[in-house]
C-alpha cells in the first residue's frame, strides 16, 4: 500500500516538473541572456579591460627597485668595482623620494666618484612644467573615468541586447495567444458542425447550413495553420537570444511554451512607466559622454600643463657609510649633499600649443554629440510614453468591446439553438469575436513592446 502512494507522489513531483520545465516565463528568459549571451558576456569584458587599464595606470606610481653593478679588471689592474641600489617611489604628487646606497673601489674611478661606501635620501620635484599635472597622475585619472565609462557601455549593451530579446519574447507569446484562440475557435465550430450534420440527417436543418459550416471550419483550419506558424517562427527567432542549451533545444522544438499571465506584469509596469518620470541625465548614454568629458578634461589640464618651460629640482642628503646620519646640524646639511637644477623651454611651443588645440576640438565634439544625444533621447522617449498612454487607453476600449461581442455572440448562439438564427450570422459573429480578441493580445504586445523600449531608455532592465 506504501509503495503504491510512493509511486503516485513520484509521479506526481515528475509530471508538475515536466510541466514546469515546459513552460518559458519572462524572468526566466530575461535572466539566462545575463548569464549566458554572448553579447551580454562580451559587454563585462569591457569592464575588465578598464579594469586592467586602471591597474596599468596605477602601476606608474609602484616603487622601483634598480640594482647595478660596474666591474673591470684588466692587465692585472683593477680600475674600478662600482655596485649601486637604489629605490624611487614615486608619489600621488609632484615629488618622487630617491634612496639609495653606492659603493665604488678602484685606482681608476671618475674623480666625481667617491671613493667607499656612500648612501643617500633626497626628492626630485618638479617646480614647473609637471607640478600639478604630469603624465603619469594624468594616465591615473583618465584611467577612472575609462572605467566609468566602460560601466555605462556595459549597461548600454546589455538593456540593448535585453530590450530586443523582450520584444522577440513578446511578439513570440502574441502569435502563441493568437494561435490558442484560433484552436478554440476552430474547434467550437467543429463541435457546432457534427452538431449540425446530424440535425441535417434528421431533417431538421437545411443542406445550406451544414455548407455554411463546413467553409467556416476550413477556413478556421487553415487559420489555425497559418498563426501556428507563426508561432513557430517567432519561436526561432526568440532563439537567437537563448544560449542555455537546454532550453534553446525546447524551444527549437516547440516542446516550450510562454506564459499567458506574463501580460498582468506588463499592466503593472506600464502604469508604473507612464506615473514615474526618470531624469534624462541618468541615462547610461548621457552619463557615457559625461564620464568621457571628465577624462578629456584632465587631458586638457595635462596638456597646458606641457606648455610650461621645465625646472626641476633634484637634492640629495649624503652619508658615508649605511645610513649613518649622524650629527644632524645645519653644517651637515650644507657639507653633505647634492644638488642639480634643470631648466628646458622650446622657444616655438607649436607641439604643445598644437597638441592642446586638438584636445579642445576633441571636447567641443564630445559637447556636441552629447547635446544631440540628449535631443534624441528626449523625443524618444516622449513618442514612447505617448504611445503607451494611447495603447493603454485602446486596451481598456476593446476589453469592453470584447465583452459586448461576447454578448451578442452568447445570444445569437441561443437564437441558434432556438431555431431563430443562421449558421451564417452565427459565424460572423464568431469571427468577429475571433477578431477582436486577436487585436487585444496584439495591443498587450505592443504595449510591452512600448514597455522594453522603455526601459532601455531609462536603464530598467
Amino acid at each position: 500500500m506504501k509503495k503504491s502512494y510512493i509511486l503516485v507522489f513520484v509521479f506526481f513531483v515528475t509530471a508538475l516538473s515536466a510541466q514546469r520545465d515546459s513552460i518559458l516565463g519572462y524572468d526566466v528568459f530575461i535572466r539566462q541572456i545575463r548569464d549566458y549571451h554572448p553579447l551580454s558576456l562580451k559587454a563585462n569584458l569591457w569592464v575588465d579591460a578598464a579594469d586592467a587599464g586602471l591597474l596599468e595606470a596605477k602601476g606608474g606610481f609602484d616603487p622601483v627597485l634598480d640594482f647595478k653593478k660596474s666591474d673591470k679588471n684588466f692587465s692585472g689592474a683593477n680600475y674600478y668595482d662600482k655596485n649601486a641600489l637604489s629605490l624611487k617611489w614615486p608619489t600621488p604628487w609632484a615629488v618622487q623620494v630617491n634612496t639609495g646606497i653606492e659603493r665604488a673601489e678602484g685606482v681608476y674611478l671618475d674623480p666625481e666618484t667617491t671613493v667607499g661606501t656612500i648612501s643617500y635620501v633626497g626628492l626630485d620635484l618638479p617646480l614647473l612644467k609637471g607640478l600639478w599635472m604630469d603624465e603619469r597622475r594624468a594616465a591615473l585619472q583618465m584611467a577612472k573615468q575609462y572605467r566609468n565609462q566602460s560601466e555605462e557601455a556595459r549597461i548600454l549593451a546589455y538593456n540593448q541586447v535585453v530590450s530586443l530579446a523582450a520584444q522577440a519574447y513578446w511578439t513570440w507569446l502574441e502569435k502563441y495567444e493568437v494561435w490558442q484562440l484560433t484552436i478554440d475557435t476552430w474547434q467550437l465550430a467543429e463541435q457546432r458542425k457534427n452538431l449540425l450534420k446530424t440535425l441535417f440527417v434528421n431533417g431538421d436543418r437545411s443542406e445550406a447550413d451544414t455548407m455554411e459550416l463546413f467553409i467556416q471550419v476550413n477556413q478556421l483550419r487553415m487559420q489555425r495553420d497559418e498563426r501556428k506558424t507563426d508561432y513557430l517562427n517567432a519561436g526561432l527567432q526568440l532563439s537567437n537570444f537563448v544560449w542555455r542549451e537546454t532550453l534553446f533545444d525546447s524551444l527549437m522544438t516547440g516542446e516550450i511554451i510562454p506564459v499567458k499571465t506574463d501580460w498582468q506584469r506588463g499592466e503593472e509596469e506600464g502604469l508604473k512607466l507612464a506615473l514615474i518620470q526618470v531624469p534624462l541625465l541618468s541615462n547610461p548614454a548621457i552619463k557615457w559622454y559625461e564620464f568621457k568629458l571628465k577624462a578629456l578634461e584632465i587631458e586638457q589640464r595635462y596638456k597646458r600643463q606641457m606648455l610650461l618651460p621645465e625646472l626641476n629640482l633634484s637634492t640629495r642628503l649624503l652619508s658615508k657609510n649605511s645610513y649613518q646620519f649622524s650629527g644632524l646640524d645645519r653644517f651637515y646639511f650644507t657639507d653633505n649633499y647634492l644638488l642639480g637644477v634643470q631648466f628646458k623651454m622650446p622657444l616655438l611651443l607649436r607641439e604643445g600649443r598644437g597638441a592642446l588645440q586638438n584636445t579642445k576640438i576633441k571636447i567641443r565634439d564630445t559637447q556636441w554629440d552629447m547635446q544631440l544625444k540628449v535631443r534624441d533621447l528626449a523625443n524618444k522617449e516622449s513618442t514612447l510614453t505617448n504611445e503607451l498612454a494611447l495603447l493603454i487607453a485602446q486596451i481598456e476600449n476593446i476589453a469592453a468591446l470584447i465583452q459586448a461581442q461576447s454578448r451578442l455572440y452568447a445570444l445569437e448562439i441561443s437564437r441558434f439553438n432556438l431555431g431563430e438564427s443562421s449558421v451564417f450570422l452565427v459565424n460572423a459573429r464568431e469571427q468577429k469575436l475571433l477578431e477582436l480578441k486577436g487585436k487585444e493580445v496584439e495591443l498587450k504586445a505592443k504595449r510591452a513592446k512600448t514597455i522594453a523600449k522603455l526601459y532601455e531608455l531609462r536603464a530598467g532592465f
